[in-house]
């Protein structure tokens, strides 16, 4: 089981992604980023899954946001990055939680923890999770005072992100959209590299809100909705 597991584990990580040298050219949040991991990996308290590990070929991304509601002092970015070609057994186990508690094909939801099923199956869910996805849950928290992190917080520096997003092809944005696609971009393109390997393809699943949103498909050819 030991060395099963020595498969999966990263070493020793590459935790160099920004080019040497040159980290302060980057944006001040993969700087953070990547100072944190150097200073855990110091302390011996860091442990990396390696995403090429039993031959697996694409990288999974599933990443979702909050604070955006009126209460509370931080923005939360959280990226479930895994093995999305190693995830068999993980399906399996998820099929035989949701038939033991009736969750038939139930989307789990916070909003949703109300209802006695999800709150009962909770604790397999959970243990089904850190047991058979082999990946990293990584959650970047940031307070609301900070309005950008991608130069000073005057409005000019949002209304900047907002116009070189759409000069390049990406819409018309908001200034805090603009800001938080940013954010979650270079999150992302950062672990990514971290974990992953020349080749590899890469799956990206995240939430359907304002950096993201579902536009109705006029085509016809792939039902009521897609994502742009």
């Amino acid at each position: 089981m030991i060395a099963s597991a020595r498969q999966l584990i990263l070493h020793p990580p590459n935790l160099d992604v920004l080019s040497p040298g040159e980290e302060a050219r980057y944006p001040v949040l993969v700087q953070a980023i990547q100072r944190e991991l150097k200073a855990r990996d110091a302390a011996e308290k860091l442990l990396l899954p390696d995403l090429s590990a039993l031959a697996n070929q694409t990288i999974g991304i599933f990443s979702d946001y909050s604070g955006e509601e009126k209460t509370g002092g931080y923005y939360t970015y959280a990226f479930l990055i895994c093995a999305w070609g190693s995830l068999t057994v993980f399906k399996r186990e998820m099929k035989r939680v949701r038939k033991e508690f009736g969750l038939g094909s139930k989307e789990i939801e916070f909003k949703d923890f109300g209802m006695g099923a999800i709150r009962r199956a909770l604790p397999s869910y959970l243990e089904t999770l850190n047991g058979y996805v082999p990946g990293l849950l990584f959650t970047v928290v940031v307070d609301k005072r900070l309005k950008s992190l991608f130069g000073s917080c005057h409005k000019s520096t949002l209304m900047g992100l907002m116009r070189m997003l759409e000069e390049r092809g990406f819409g018309k944005r908001r200034p805090d959209v603009a800001e938080k696609v940013m954010r979650v971009v270079h999150t992302a393109a950062f672990l990514t590299p971290l974990l992953g390997h020349g080749g590899q393809k890469i799956f990206w699943m995240s939430d359907h809100d304002a950096i993201f949103p579902i536009r109705k498909c006029t085509t016809g050819c792939c039902g009521s909705s897609t994502i742009y």
